[in-house]
Formats: structure tokens, sequence, C-alpha cells
């Protein structure tokens, strides 16, 4: 049987009324903020994944950056292997490397001879010339190497960054979304208490209402309050991550800047000493040492 509706429990139910309107306004506010942290936490990882895509295909449509130094550097890191098979496959590209150089060495020289000469080249001619063709290759090669190293480096390690941010922000969303869940979940409930408690509250014949049991909702009223802190304590910790991940994004964007730039002074720098047909730019202490 239920029990009737004291003095004293129409007066911890109209406490109660009042306690969970002011929660669940809380709760709203909350689920409000946990919405707007979590735009911020897809909105970053959106802004990283856009950023891992630009640099593949920057390096994709750009081949020239990286044709002399992704392959140097898997030669070298298969020839550092202490795996037979990777060391035989790290010799097997350099050879056919310089094959195709030889080849392709051959073929301009082959064809500069005979504009030159007007006849087909005498063997040690060509052998002569094949040798200061590749000389010329090398040289490109480490030209292209020393101007595009430092932005393919560059690139490479703001991929890393971002393909890390986004892996980083995708636990914090999923954490957000879990949160958000819940704050809902606890809405619902506290709003089941609130409407039985308004019945309670504004009854015009207390007598036909029965007594609720307050346990219950204090015990949901709790689980608010905890849940509350929780997603609190989860957004400031999303939006942290999300302001640092942008951070270091363009920090490194900033670098990949920098080594384009530098890129382009070397550049200019070469066609100035070609130009010039020396590299010297002055005495060293050594040479002058020598001379005194």
């Amino acid at each position: 049987m239920a029990a009737p509706l004291t003095p004293r429990s129409a007066k911890s139910s109209m406490q109660l009324h009042k306690e969970l309107a002011e929660v669940g306004d809380t709760m709203q506010k909350m689920t409000r903020k946990v919405g707007q942290a979590l735009a911020i936490v897809k909105g970053t990882r959106g802004e990283v994944e856009a950023i891992v895509l630009s640099v593949r295909k920057s390096i994709q449509l750009n081949p020239s950056l990286s044709e002399d130094i992704l392959p140097a550097a898997a030669e070298e890191q298969g020839g550092s292997s202490d795996q037979p098979l990777a060391k035989s496959l790290a010799k097997s590209a350099v050879n056919a490397r310089r094959a195709a150089d030889r080849a392709a060495a051959a073929s301009a020289a082959e064809k500069r001879l005979r504009v030159e000469l007007g006849r087909s080249p005498e063997r040690d001619e060509l052998e002569a010339q094949i040798e200061a063709e590749l000389h010329r290759q090398r040289k490109e090669r480490r030209r292209r190497e020393m101007v595009n190293k430092p932005v393919v480096e560059a690139l490479q390690e703001l991929e890393e960054i971002a393909i890390l941010g986004y892996q980083n922000l995708a636990g914090h969303q999923e954490q957000l979304e879990h949160q958000q869940r819940l704050l809902e979940e606890v809405y619902d409930a506290l709003g089941g208490h609130y409407h039985a408690r308004y019945e309670v509250v504004h009854a015009t014949n207390r007598t036909a209402v029965t007594r609720l049991k307050d346990e219950p909702t204090h015990e949901v009223l709790r689980i608010a309050l905890e849940r509350e802190d929780t997603a609190r304590q989860n957004c400031n910790l999303a939006i942290k991550a999300a302001r640092g991940e942008r951070s270091a994004v363009m920090m490194q964007k900033a670098e990949v800047q920098r080594s384009a730039r530098l890129r382009e002074q070397m550049i200019a720098q070469f066609r100035h000493d070609d130009l010039r047909g020396t590299t010297f730019k002055g005495w060293g202490r050594q040479e002058l040492t020598r001379i005194s």
C-alpha cells in the first residue's frame, strides 16, 4: 500500500523538484558544451586529414622532389638491414639504377657526338663522353638531393605529425560522443523524476497523492553531477588536445615553407655558379697560410 503524502515529504518533494530543475539546466548546458568540443575535435581532425592528403598529393604530383631521395633511402635501409633478402633487394635496386643511368648516358653521349663530329664516334670517344655524361648526371643528382631533401623531410615530418594528431583526436572524439550519450541518458532520467515531483508539488488535492521515495531521486542527482564533472574534464582535455595538434601542424607547415624558400635560394645559387663557371667564393684560412 502506498504511503500517504505528509507535510515533510511534500516539502522534500518541493526541494527536490527545484534541484531537479537546476541540475537539468546544468545537464543541458553541459550537453551543449560537449557538442561544441566535439565540433572542435571533428573540425581539427578534418584539417589534419586534409593536410595528410595534401602532402601525399604534393609528392605524387611533383615526383622530381623525391625521385632521388626516397629510392636512395629505401636502398640505404635495405643495405643496413640484417636480413639477407633485404640486402639482396637493395643491391639489385642499386645495380638496376646504375644500369639505367649508364644506358641513358650512353644514348645521350652518342647523340651528342654524332651531332658534334658528324659521324659515328669511336669506342674510346664514346666511352669518354659516357663518363662525362655520367659525371654530369651524378652532379645533377647530388644537387637535386641537396635542394629537395630538406623539403621532402619536412613534408614527411608534417605527414607523420598530422597522422598522429588524427589518431589522437579520434580517441577524444569517441570519448566525447560516449559522454554525450551518457548526458542525454541521465537528462531523460532527471526528466522522469522532475515530472513525478511536479505532480506532487502542483497537486490540487494532496490527500490523493502518494508519497515518493527520495533515495532514487538522490541517486539520479548524484549520477548526473558525476557525469557532469567527467564531461567537463573530457571537454577540457579534448579542446587542449585539438589546440595542441593544430599548433604542432602549423609549426611544421612553417618549417615546410622555410625549407621551400631555402630550396629556391640553393637553386638560384647553383644557377649563378654555373653561369660564373666556378663555385669558388674565396680563399680559406688553410690556403692563405700555405701561400704566406
